[in-house]
């Protein structure tokens, strides 16, 4: 198997090598960009979305026991004065869970808590979290800056670059020194902001797919409820064939 079906085949290789190649780096004053294209020529977000994401197993949310709770599915039904489609009733649930107070969501979340540690999900793979940048990976990864070196020396040489690149970093002023301490703070915060965007659509996702995960349980009710009808149904034909109605005598004159 080469290197890139081994990177493809796991998110955690691709998280390695990137991890490895940031190492190397900032160990070696090399330029991050130009290691990693030594790798891949896909870049570590494409590495990272041509990876088949396995299917994950969810944990009991407070949610999901207040969906499957047959006396609000019954209470529901009765206000609506009878039968309710499967949406209607996904629909009816989650604006009444929203209405609730947190004393009466905390009986759901203690039933959720009783089903995960009863049944836990264990989750391998745990999440890395993106190391700061500093002022001088910033410096390193000025563009301008290494071609204008590049043009001074008179070479391509990225050995060559980076040896005045660590020179000119040692020899930076406070001022010059500040444009990179910013670039880093810049680049930090928008890597925050990120994380918790990420984690609000994670949450977001995760309500989405407990309401279609409660759908198709009802769905599933439904159609056993269909296919024991259909049963009594073809029963009760059968039946009828078998012991078919006697025919009346004539009267008598």
């Amino acid at each position: 198997m080469s290197l890139i079906s081994k990177l493809q085949a796991n998110t955690e290789f691709i998280d390695f090598t990137d991890e490895l190649v940031d190492i190397i780096s900032t160990k070696m004053n090399l330029d991050k960009k130009t290691l990693w294209d030594c790798v891949s020529e896909k870049s570590l977000e494409e590495l990272k979305k041509s990876v088949r994401k396995p299917k994950k197993k969810r944990a009991k949310t407070a949610y999901t026991m207040f969906s499957k709770d047959n006396e609000i599915t019954n209470k529901l039904r009765a206000i609506a004065g009878g039968k309710v489609s499967i949406g209607e009733m996904s629909r009816l649930k989650s604006e009444l869970w929203k209405t609730l107070s947190e004393k009466d969501k905390e009986e759901y979340e203690q039933m959720a808590k009783n089903e995960n540690e009863a049944n836990p999900v264990v989750n391998d793979k745990t999440e890395k979290k993106k190391k700061n940048k500093t002022p001088y990976n910033m410096f390193l990864g000025d563009k301008e800056l290494r071609e204008s070196i590049s043009n001074e020396i008179k070479t391509t040489d990225m050995k060559k670059v980076n040896k005045e690149m660590v020179k000119k970093w040692k020899s930076l002023s406070d001022k010059d020194m500040k444009k990179y301490i910013d670039l880093a703070e810049k680049e930090n915060k928008k890597v925050k902001e990120n994380e918790v965007v990420k984690e609000n659509e994670v949450v977001e996702e995760n309500e989405v797919v407990e309401e279609n995960e409660v759908v198709k349980e009802n769905e599933v009710v439904k159609e056993n409820e269909v296919v024991k009808d259909e049963k009594k149904v073809k029963k009760k034909l059968r039946a009828e064939k078998k012991s078919p109605a006697k025919k009346k005598s004539p009267a008598k004159k």
